[in-house]
């Protein structure tokens, strides 16, 4: 058997099937992929999702911040302009 590249599409179906609950052996079954690829794509797909919210979590933060020391007319605003 060759090695065929999965589309994406199929992956992120797979892998909300997963997230949802139901068990990797079944849907591998189905999908015709081996359950060690899903757990990889599993966990590839909850480390970027973690990622992505920090990203916005933390670029509020700074707005926020970058807001109240505005506010101040503080040195540290000096500092940035």
């Amino acid at each position: 058997m060759s090695f065929k590249p999965i589309p994406v599409e199929r992956k992120v179906k797979v892998i909300y099937r997963v997230v949802k609950g139901e068990k990797i052996q079944p849907i591998a079954r189905e999908a015709r992929v081996d359950r060690t690829s899903i757990y990889l794509w599993k966990e590839r797909a909850l480390s970027a999702l973690r990622e992505a919210l920090l990203d916005i979590f933390f670029g509020r933060v700074m707005a926020l911040a970058l807001e109240y020391f505005q506010g101040l007319n503080s040195p540290f605003m000096r500092f940035l302009k």
